[in-house]
């Protein structure tokens, strides 16, 4: 199956366009939003050039902004979660089908823990000439 695969680095947080390359490999399955449950979550997406959505893929929420487990040392609360500096000089990729109806490919956030919280989009690409 061909695919596209995108690369980013990640400087200060946010996604940079590197490159794309088809490939020949598994696009990995769709996902429905609903499979973040009332937490916070980041995923991407393609859409047609309507603004339908091709494809959806949930990503770790950590991507941009990571965190750790620390521990504390107290016995009732071992361990703790903690923002840890923003990631920098980390490359990211993603998989997408080589779809011929997408225009564009977005990633997106959702902080809040409510379900209908508009999400926010923090990077677009236009597809329709990436080789």
């Amino acid at each position: 199956m061909t695919a596209i695969r995108l690369t980013f680095d990640i400087a200060d947080g946010k996604p940079i366009f590197k490159s794309s390359m088809r490939v020949n490999m598994r696009i990995p399955p769709q996902q429905k939003i609903s499979n973040l449950g009332s937490g916070s979550g980041l995923w991407l997406e393609l859409r047609d050039p309507k603004g339908n959505i091709l494809y959806r893929r949930i990503i770790d929420a950590n991507t941009f902004e990571p965190d750790a487990e620390i521990r504390t040392g107290a016995s009732d609360r071992p361990l703790v979660r903690r923002k840890v500096p923003r990631a920098t000089g980390v490359m990211f990729h993603a998989v997408i089908p080589d779809d011929p109806q997408a225009k564009s490919f977005h990633i997106l956030e959702r902080r809040s823990g409510k379900t209908d919280s508009k999400p926010k989009e923090l990077y677009r690409l236009d597809v329709t000439d990436l080789g």
